[in-house]
């Protein structure tokens, strides 16, 4: 966290917002009992903190819902903004799991066939945002997000019952990204 977001403190949010951080295995449980969603499921928070340092006063979250997703939809390549990172065990570009990562946060969606899940084109996503953290450029930085992210959503894939495809951590060893397209 220090190299990402070059502080050096952190702290639990304000007592309201902590309220809505729910660990792994209550999200879990309530990801599966979810009613399918029209785009956007309800968000549950897995993380969420704040720097305490006087040179930063940014926050850090995980959160994780399902969302609707055609395959259409996938990202296929990095851009100038974005770099995607192939996470399933094969690593082949266009199909889930992936990352999508940028200094500031990461998207990372992938298949997990319960609950709503179980409809073909209802994906979970996991969301790693940082806010007023990212006052540097750094090239590092999408990949560590990526495996901060990456993290949190093999924990909650385990509890699901879900995680077949998502490259353990061994695997993820060497992160390549996805080439930019012209």
């Amino acid at each position: 966290m220090e190299k990402i977001t070059r502080s050096k403190r952190f702290s639990d949010s304000d007592e309201d917002e902590m309220l809505k951080v729910q660990p792994i295995a209550r999200a879990a449980g309530q990801l599966e009992q979810e009613s399918i969603p029209a785009r956007n499921g309800k968000r549950v928070y897995l993380c969420l903190f704040r720097s305490t340092d006087k040179s930063t006063s940014g926050a850090f979250q995980i959160s994780t819902r399902w969302i609707r997703m055609k395959p259409s939809e996938y990202e296929t390549s990095s851009s100038e903004s974005r770099t995607v990172f192939p996470l399933s065990k094969n690593g082949k570009p266009g199909q889930l799991p992936y990352a999508s990562a940028s200094d500031v946060g990461v998207w990372l969606g992938l298949h997990c066939p319960v609950g709503p899940g179980k409809q073909g084109d209802v994906v979970l996503s996991v969301n790693t945002l940082t806010w007023r953290l990212d006052s540097y450029r750094n090239s590092d930085k999408p990949e560590l997000l990526t495996r901060i992210s990456h993290s949190a959503a093999r924990k909650l894939a385990e509890q699901m019952g879900c995680a077949s495809n998502i490259a353990s951590p061994d695997e993820l060893q060497h992160l390549l990204p996805l080439s930019v397209k012209p």
